[in-house]
């Protein structure tokens, strides 16, 4: 059973018993209270007092009755002023005892049931009239005798003192607010009293659902009566009320409640034209069921360089976020968990241990889980490098084509003092090409496209990359670009080793350039080479037919190294053979012919005098076919 709380205190009901009365000083037509009929009632359930009006000073208790249908299992009991004890089942339905306040102020005591049943809630109310008492303090003539009369009964004559107060006990229903002295209206100070009362069908709920409460509020006028049409507001802390008129003076609300924290929320119930006629109904929501485990860390990630540790948190939670008991365990992926301690029910807390050198890891997954519940969570934790420390080239002494046109991509790497790839991108300047883009290509590597200046020799570049406290250099080697096609006229003398013979010769070469990746990379030009030689022998002579690969390397700009390789037939007058020429020489670059001097080894299994190795000395000239492949992207 639960009290309302009670409008008028010990204070104001002094103001009546001991409040100075005075007459008004002009005349004015009597003012009547209103009758006050019976008292409201109403619900299902049937609530009546006995005595029904009680006379506050005299009576303390009514013996209250709930008449209920058979199927209501038990039932709750509250009131607007008074409390209610001694509640007890009886035949027919429930008994119970209405104590009445201590102060004498003249109300309304709205007594409300609430039964419950299988199927749901039914209510019922009464309004007990509490009649105050005291005595009213009139200021007239000495002597004079004088009679009030308050609502139908009168009170008095009394006579005044030689100080013209005259001192009347008085009877006061609820309602009344002044009395009457013949035509002179007496104020009686009763302050305003509560007209409302309120009750919630629960007092809790789940908070991690939407729950709809039913309210039913009770209005009386102020002689008890049921107050019709006065419909009263509803403000709740949270959710929203839809409230109807059921019964005179009986209202009846729900109120939906979201999803939403746990812990207290309420409801309060107005009359707009009455100040004092105001309840505030508390409504207790709890947790539900576990239904997530929450991961939480207490920062975005963990630095590198950081001396701070991080704290991972994991809790239990309902469907609405509250916290939640429950026996939990956690685990790390990338790294480990120390410090492992229960805060609270469904609550551990950690410290990640993750460095300072993440070994290539970019982030550390924690799972809390709630193994019995079947329920679990994750959440990720970045790792973050500290500032950048260390740069470099990947290929700081490369080769690169010099032609001024075509785009070469270098990379370079970038990483904090404990070796983590750092995403910070360098500046990178060059001193005689030009750079175009620095492009993320990994964690911690960037793509530096970069033009090397034309060439005509094999010159070394600087370029350089800083970040942060950071440098690093490079010094890639630039070649000129590489030949087109070539004819090569040459000739010589050609001698065999066991000096059997010495002879003439004479030969043209094509050389068709090659895309050759790995000669590039150590310097040389590659290219395709087809070649025909004509021998004067003894007796008679021979032609070779030879094909293969030929390789130059600039060493500057006025000399460049060449060798070849080649392998074929060889036609001479007693019959044709397999042959094969090896060759080295120097060519002296000059534009647009470049005269060489080659030495070369010519093997055959037959020949003019059989089987032979002869040694060749020619020189000869390099003349362009076409333009050089230099503007060619795909070309290196």
């Amino acid at each position: 059973m639960r009290a309302p709380p009670r409008i008028a205190d010990a204070a104001r009901a002094a103001i009546l018993l001991a409040g100075a009365i005075a007459p008004l000083a002009l005349p004015c037509s009597p003012a009547r209270a209103e009758e006050p009929g019976l008292p409201a009632s109403g619900g299902v359930l049937h609530v009546s007092a006995e005595p029904p009006r009680l006379l506050l000073g005299r009576d303390t208790t009514a013996e209250l009755r709930i008449a209920t249908p058979s199927d209501v299992e038990d039932v709750s009991l509250s009131a607007s002023a008074g409390r209610i004890e001694a509640l007890r089942r009886v035949p027919g339905g429930f008994a119970a005892r209405f104590r009445a306040p201590s102060e004498r102020v003249p109300q309304v005591a709205i007594v409300a049931a609430l039964g419950r049943t299988p199927h749901g809630t039914e209510h019922g109310w009464l309004a007990i009239p509490l009649f105050g008492q005291g005595d009213a303090r009139v200021r007239t003539s000495p002597g004079q005798e004088i009679t009030l009369e308050i609502g139908d009964r009168s009170f008095g004559p009394h006579r005044a003192g030689p100080d013209g107060i005259a001192v009347i006990p008085v009877v006061v229903p609820p309602g009344v607010r002044e009395a009457h002295h013949g035509f002179k209206p007496i104020d009686l100070h009763v302050p305003e009293t509560q007209l409302l009362h309120a009750v919630l069908e629960r007092v809790t709920v789940l908070a991690d659902r939407q729950e709809r409460v039913r309210v039913v509020a009770y209005v009386v006028a102020p002689h008890g009566a049921a107050r019709r049409g006065d419909v009263p507001l509803f403000e709740p802390s949270r959710g929203s009320v839809s409230a109807v008129e059921k019964e005179p003076g009986a209202v009846e609300a729900i109120w939906i409640l979201p999803p939403g924290r746990a812990g207290e929320e309420r409801l309060s119930v107005r009359l707009q034209a009455s100040a004092a006629s105001r309840t505030v109904l508390k409504l207790e929501t709890v947790a539900g069921p576990p239904a997530v485990v929450a991961v939480s860390f207490d920062r975005d990630a963990f630095v590198a360089d950081s001396a701070e540790r991080v704290t991972v948190t994991a809790r239990a939670l309902d469907a609405a976020g509250n916290p939640v008991p429950a026996t939990l365990s956690m685990a790390a992926e990338g790294a480990e968990l120390a410090d492992v301690r229960q805060r609270a029910p469904g609550e551990l807390e950690a410290r990640v241990v993750a460095g300072p050198s993440f070994g290539g890891r970019r982030q550390v997954r924690v799972t809390a889980s709630a193994e019995r519940l079947g329920i679990s969570g994750a959440r990720i934790l970045p790792l973050r490098p500290g500032e950048p420390a260390v740069a470099r080239f990947e290929d700081a002494e490369g080769i690169l084509r010099g032609d001024g046109a075509r785009a070469s991509v270098l990379r370079v790497a970038v990483a904090d003092r404990h070796g983590n790839p750092v995403d910070a991108p360098p500046a990178v300047t060059a001193e005689r090409g030009k750079v175009l883009e620095v492009a993320s290509a990994a964690p911690g590597a960037f793509d530096v496209r970069y033009v090397a200046p034309a060439v005509s020799f094999p010159t070394r570049e600087r370029l350089v990359a800083t970040v942060g406290g950071a440098k690093a250099t490079a010094g890639p080697l630039l070649l000129a670009p590489a030949p087109g096609w070539q004819g090569v006229p040459q000739g010589g003398v050609l001698a065999d080793v066991r000096g059997r013979f010495v002879g003439l010769r004479s030969g043209f070469a094509l050389e068709s350039p090659a895309d050759w990746a790995l000669p590039l990379e150590h310097g040389f030009d590659p290219s395709w080479r087809a070649e025909v030689e004509a021998m004067g022998l003894r007796p008679g002579g021979a032609v070779t037919l030879l094909g293969g690969a030929a390789l130059a390397r600039a060493v500057d700009a006025s000399l460049v190294l060449h060798a070849s390789a080649t392998a074929g037939v060889l036609a001479g007058t007693s019959g044709s053979s397999l042959a094969a020429r090896i060759a080295a020489g120097a060519s002296l670059p000059r534009r647009p012919l470049t005269p060489f001097l080659e030495v070369a080894l010519l093997t055959a299994r037959s020949g003019a005098p059989g089987p032979f190795a002869a040694l060749a000395l020619s020189v000869g000239l390099r003349l362009p076919l076409e333009r050089t492949h230099g503007d060619d992207p795909h070309r290196r």
